[in-house]
């Protein structure tokens, strides 16, 4: 057998085993085991939280909508495919790379639209949609909003969001 299809193996076997123990861990009904916080109960409603720290020039409260270190590390990183043993990534790596990036793309994102006033119409995630046990992360937000003019447009405010026990909060704003 080569290689390459013993490798494959080797992570079908560890993705079966990580299934079997997650549903084995006595765990809340939403399979998590940290509550994340400052959640919405829509993706609406989360949209309209974003909309609102823009229109309000408050780029405290858009940084404060973001997955926290510590909701980061105790609830997130623990399910990622990137923190099994034998990939050599510290979940202080990825934080720190996760942070960095979103908090430019908030800088970038905040010069172009603080102060703005949107309507949302409505929200989508166009990209991918990825269950991992604990909860499940929703990519490439879109919004159709209204101007101030009327006029629709789409836009990108943020790049990604979790939910967790039907509850939606920020994952980055990394929008690439």
């Amino acid at each position: 057998m080569n290689v390459f299809r013993m490798n494959a193996l080797r992570v079908a076997q560890g993705i079966l085993t990580l299934l079997i123990c997650t549903a084995c861990t006595g765990r809340d009904d939403s399979g998590s085991r940290v509550a994340l916080s400052s959640t919405f109960p829509t993706p609406e409603r989360l949209a309209q939280a974003v909309l609102d720290g823009f229109r309000e020039r408050d780029r405290s409260r858009l940084a404060s909508m973001m997955l926290s270190e510590a909701e980061f590390r105790e609830a997130i990183w623990p399910e990622l495919p990137a923190s099994r043993s034998g990939r050599n990534l510290p979940s202080d790596y990825a934080w720190g790379q996760l942070k960095q990036r979103s908090d430019g793309a908030l800088a970038s994102l905040f010069a172009r639209h603080a102060g703005q006033r949107y309507d949302l119409v409505r929200i989508e995630f166009t990209g991918e949609t990825t269950e991992y046990g604990a909860f499940t992360v929703r990519r490439h937000s879109l919004m159709t909003v209204r101007d101030a003019s009327g006029a629709e447009q789409q836009l990108r405010l943020f790049g990604s969001a979790v939910t967790q026990g039907g509850q939606w909060k920020l994952f980055s704003y990394v929008v690439d």
